[in-house]
């Protein structure tokens, strides 16, 4: 089972989030004694597979220059963990 708790954000996944949840798809998908994976979120009210951070959109924090980069590593690591959510061998259950 693996849980986001971001209760502050309603469940918004963030970077870290996203790194972690792949780190333990990838070990748990070859663990012959896991069968499924339950995802669930700690609040119950809402639950958000990716949220852009407010801090992209705070001209005042940073450069243009450094959002960019940002964004893009955001995207790439949450579009990998999507592209393995979508062809993980075990059914996932959130």
């Amino acid at each position: 089972m693996a849980t986001l708790s971001a209760e502050k954000n309603l469940n918004a996944i963030n970077l870290d989030m996203i790194d972690g949840l792949y780190r333990q798809l990838q070990d748990w998908r070859h663990n012959e004694h896991i069968a499924c994976v339950w995802l669930q979120g700690l609040v119950t009210r809402r639950f958000v597979l990716a949220e852009i951070s407010s801090t992209f959109i705070s001209p005042c924090v940073i450069t243009r220059r450094v959002q960019m980069t940002m964004q893009k590593s955001f995207f790439s690591h949450e579009y990998r963990l999507d592209y393995l959510i979508h062809n993980y061998p075990k059914p996932i259950i959130c």
